[in-house]
């Protein structure tokens, strides 16, 4: 087999299972099959490197290093690592914006509806937007939980309220924002909840996740005060 046609059948072969790679597009987000993936960089990469040996053995066009840059810049192939960044870039710009988004637009309508005395209806948006089928964690409705804790602290509900407040320290919370809300969930659980151990795991867990920050001192000084 010539190389030319060799180099034909190698980007044809990385073109197929690299589109394969990226067989889905949802909106402006490509969505990579992860077993196509798997197969399209197994099979390019051992095409590549016996491209390189058999060349680099025969002398037939100079060296294995040439041929590999040959076929790494092939058009297929450098419209396939296009697309694998353009992939991960358009995921974290359309996932961030979408994650905030879903933030703004809950918490508006929520705490509109709450204002106008609606409660009933601000809650179902919360629990609506924290309604999930994959039944997997998603730490980035952490403000959502957030802020529903808060809106059922506001309505007397202090047991559902703290839920929902650890619910938020088990996502994506800055480490000042986390503290201060441990200090709130502790009010409640010695509090009026009398749950003082709950309290003092609380406390330790944050401290562990977040040992420095403004509140820290605070946190600890609360801890040690409960296990007196």
């Amino acid at each position: 087999m010539s190389p030319l046609v060799l180099i034909i059948v190698i980007d044809v072969i990385t073109l197929v299972l690299g589109l394969g790679a990226l067989a889905e597009v949802r909106g402006f987000r490509f969505v990579v099959n992860p077993l196509f993936a798997a197969v399209y960089f197994l099979v390019s990469s051992g095409l590549i490197a016996f491209c390189a040996v058999l060349w680099a053995g025969t002398g037939a066009m100079g060296s294995g290093f040439a041929m590999l840059a040959i076929i790494s810049l092939s058009p297929p192939v450098g419209i396939l690592l296009v697309a694998f960044g353009a992939h991960h870039l358009t995921r974290l710009l359309t996932g961030n914006m979408e994650g905030k988004g879903k933030v703004t637009r809950t918490c508006g309508k929520a705490e509109a509806a709450e204002r106008d005395g609606r409660a009933e209806e601000a809650e179902e948006y919360y629990r609506q937007a924290l309604l999930h089928t994959d039944n997997k964690p998603h730490p980035e409705d952490a403000p959502i939980h957030l802020a529903f804790g808060d809106f059922l602290k506001r309505q007397g509900r202090n047991r559902e309220a703290v839920k929902e407040w650890q619910e938020a320290l088990c996502g994506d919370l800055p480490a000042q924002q986390c503290q201060v809300t441990a200090l709130r969930a502790t009010e409640l659980l010695t509090g009026p909840l009398k749950k003082p151990g709950r309290a003092a795991e609380l406390l330790q867990t944050v401290l562990e996740r977040c040992p420095d920050g403004m509140e820290a001192e605070a946190l600890r000084a609360r801890l040690a005060a409960l296990r007196k």
